[in-house]
């Protein structure tokens, strides 16, 4: 699992930033919010980068 503040690290995002892509779709939401912490799985950032930036493969 992936924390939020991680996340926005690896993206070199805002929270806005990540809660508007989320929002629009651009971005997989949360897979658990738990006390109102966002968490995502890693395979699914990695997924989603993987589909996004094909010729990192």
């Amino acid at each position: 699992m992936i924390k939020k503040p991680e996340l926005q690290k690896l993206l070199n995002i805002s929270r806005s930033t990540l809660g508007r892509w989320v929002k629009a779709g651009h971005f997989p939401p949360p897979a658990h919010v738990i006390n109102g912490r966002s968490m995502w799985h890693f395979q699914d950032y990695k997924s989603w980068l993987a589909n996004k930036n094909p010729k990192s493969r």
